[in-house]
């Protein structure tokens, strides 16, 4: 989380997904994850925009 204002507690994690998923839920798109291929970890995430 070093690329947002620091780390965040359990609320604010639950806080930041509950946002996502309605904004997935209403526009049909969101943030993605980032997948090391070699072992499957997430290792960021993106969002595409035009």
């Amino acid at each position: 989380m070093y690329a947002y204002e620091g780390v965040f507690n359990d609320l604010e994690v639950q806080d930041l997904l509950n946002k996502q998923i309605a904004r997935y839920k209403k526009y049909n798109f969101g943030l993605r994850a980032i997948i090391l291929k070699t072992n499957n970890e997430l290792i960021g995430q993106y969002v595409l925009t035009i």
